[in-house]
């Protein structure tokens, strides 16, 4: 992928830049989406903000070498820090972050939003929480879409400022015009998901059978389970921890005990990260790190 070929989802991402914008893109990294809609003369300017020095470098590169100094600027900056008031900025991308990273951006800058642009959003996850903050926000979505590429499944939700706006609990979840249009990849990507939170139960099943208690305590929000080994019931994996943590309201209740996390074995599950949770399990055994509390 470069400025001239860009991937199918930053493709998608340019087809949602409205026709003589002025985009800002937060996050640009080479900065291949401003350059690219520039030498296509789909917009007129563009600010390529970027947080980190290394992007900040490669898209300054990008500019330069595409000659688009003088409609293109690269700025070292948070968010949208990167957007001056004066720019008249008309859409804004934020794209290959995570929903909650993309929520935290719009609502640390809730400053320097006109509530004129057009938000065009490509997140990495956490599609619900983004869809909340648009919703508390009286930003409608005006298109969403879903698309399949080099094995993971990504989002593309476009709002724009409206006025007041309700989105049931389902729809924040699974997007209100993807529950419209239930396209074959908006099934392939929800059957996948279901396929292995049942798997994930399956396994739990096996856990609770071969003796293992296990329960949420409300009062901390952690999981609590017996001082039984882990490993004499089956291999804990991250992906299950997860789904425990995030199912734990619905769990039996053991507010005796409580669980630690089965790598950093003096943090509580929910002070560990799932991500780091996963790279360690990929890396190190399971082995018994349920403590009892009496």
């Amino acid at each position: 992928m470069n400025e001239h070929t860009l991937s199918r989802r930053l493709e998608r991402v340019a087809a949602q830049v409205p026709a003589g914008a002025r985009l800002a893109d937060i996050g640009s990294d080479h900065g291949y989406l401003p350059v690219a809609l520039v030498r296509r003369g789909v917009i007129t300017a563009a600010v390529a903000g970027e947080v980190a020095e290394t992007p900040f470098r490669a898209a300054t590169r990008s500019v330069r070498e595409n000659g688009l100094q003088h409609l293109i600027r690269v700025r070292l900056a948070s968010g949208l820090a990167a957007i001056e008031p004066d720019e008249g900025i008309t859409a804004i991308s934020l794209c290959g972050m995570g929903g909650e990273t993309i929520r935290d951006i719009l609502e640390a800058g809730k400053a320097r939003l006109s509530g004129q642009e057009r938000l065009i959003l490509q997140p990495n996850g956490g599609e619900q929480p983004l869809r909340q903050w648009l919703m508390d926000n009286g930003y409608r979505i005006l298109h969403e879409e879903l698309l399949h590429e080099n094995r993971f499944y990504y989002e593309i939700i476009v709002a724009e400022r409206t006025g007041p706006v309700t989105y049931t609990p389902e729809q924040l979840y699974f997007g209100p015009l993807n529950l419209q249009v239930r396209s074959p990849v908006f099934f392939a990507k929800w059957q996948r998901l279901l396929r292995l939170k049942q798997r994930t139960l399956a396994g739990f099943e096996r856990a609770l059978q071969g003796g293992l208690k296990i329960g949420f305590e409300h009062s901390s929000g952690r999981l609590a389970g017996s001082p039984l080994c882990w490993s004499n019931t089956w291999p804990l994996r991250a992906d299950l921890h997860r789904a425990l943590h995030r199912l734990g309201a619905r769990l039996q209740f053991a507010p005796h005990t409580e669980c630690f996390c089965p790598i950093f074995t003096h943090r509580p599950l929910h002070s560990v990260s799932p991500h780091r949770q996963l790279r360690a399990c990929s890396q190190r055994p399971i082995s018994c790190l349920c403590q009892a509390n009496q």
